[in-house]
């Protein structure tokens, strides 16, 4: 297995987006809100020349944290034939290197229940309650202190 992490565009982001996060939602919902702001940043694992994974962070408070160095990770997706092979970790080390280089002070995501422990792995911690999201399931928040 050969990948490379690299920055992408938000729009290479799209494909993964809908395939792994959203298949039941329409590809024109794929763009998140933050995407085209000028700080957000978006990395593809690329393999053979084609994005097998994703992952994009943008500054962005959680409730009950009004420091204006909080950033969110979102859109973490790895193509299912590669899951569980270290492309994710590979993905997050990237975000997680350009927020220290940046001074973020905490990460944060929602996290899909059943990745709650591949983000333990990588030192976050489940905050609060488990909720749901319509069409997309159960989550917890997740942080990592920088």
């Amino acid at each position: 297995m050969s990948i490379t992490i690299n920055p992408i565009n938000h729009t290479e982001t799209h494909l993964l987006r809908h395939k792994i996060l959203r298949p039941n939602m329409d590809f024109s919902e794929m763009t998140y809100p933050h995407d085209h702001w000028e700080e957000a940043r978006h990395w593809g694992a690329i393999e053979n020349g084609q994005v097998v994974g994703i992952v994009s962070i943008y500054p962005e408070n959680k409730e009950g944290i009004k420091d204006l160095k909080t950033w969110r990770l979102r859109g973490m997706a790895v193509e299912a034939h590669l899951q569980g092979k270290g492309v994710g970790r590979l993905l997050v080390d990237a975000a997680l290197e350009f927020c220290r280089q940046q001074g973020v002070s905490t990460l944060w995501c929602n996290a899909r229940t059943p990745a709650i422990p591949f983000y333990e792995k990588l030192g976050f911690v489940k905050v609060g309650q488990e909720f749901v999201i319509d069409n997309i399931g159960p989550h917890f928040i997740a942080e990592i202190k920088l």
